[in-house]
């Protein structure tokens, strides 16, 4: 069983760093880029319509609230490059499961920064502190079929892919497959090289 308590103190108060990145909670300095990022097609073409201003507004009061860990509910970590301050992506968890102690995460990324490994870096900090101190026994991941750079990311993470949701949601009124990927603890490949 997932300790929900001891996961949402841990998360609370983030502040891990990796080569080349910072990953740390919300600052109210990042609500422009989220207002831009959530405004840009490009970059939420594979993950959802784009939202209105209210809408927008809603997730940035989220993300400046204390994360409970609750059931469904998403805690976004915004990360920014070391050697500069600002966001630019975020990586995200939610509880899906209390009881089996399964996670889900999500992630974006400047349009300007894909294809750098920057967000496959962001991703390995957060998988390995929610294995590792979060008590997670198991993290998932989505993407639409279409979605072929989160599809590989998640590969590269190790994540199997465990199935494809027929018809299971939709962009722009557009019904679209979503793959489902699955990884545990023992899985990681950066942490068991040559397996």
């Amino acid at each position: 069983m997932l300790d929900r308590p001891h996961l949402a103190a841990l998360l609370d108060g983030i502040a891990l760093e990796t080569e080349r990145l910072r990953i740390r909670r919300f600052r109210p300095d990042d609500a422009p880029v989220i207002r831009r990022q959530e405004a840009d097609p490009a970059l939420m073409r594979f993950i959802c319509d784009l939202r209105s201003p209210a809408e927008v507004d809603a997730k940035i009061e989220a993300l400046q609230r204390t994360w409970g860990a609750a059931e469904g509910e998403w805690l976004g970590l915004p990360f920014e490059l070391r050697e500069a301050r600002g966001m630019i992506g975020m990586v995200g968890t939610r509880v899906v499961s209390e009881k089996y102690a399964t996670l889900e995460m999500g992630w974006t990324i400047e349009p300007a920064l894909w294809r750098r490994g920057l967000t496959g870096e962001a991703c390995r900090a957060l998988v390995d502190l929610l294995f590792d101190r979060g008590t997670a026994r198991k993290i998932i991941a989505y993407c639409v079929a279409e979605n072929v750079a989160s599809s590989r990311l998640m590969e590269h993470l190790g994540m199997k892919r465990e199935g494809c949701l027929r018809q299971h949601s939709t962009l722009g009124e557009v019904w679209h497959d979503e793959l489902v990927y699955g990884l545990f603890a023992a899985e990681r490949p950066w942490q068991h090289p040559g397996r």
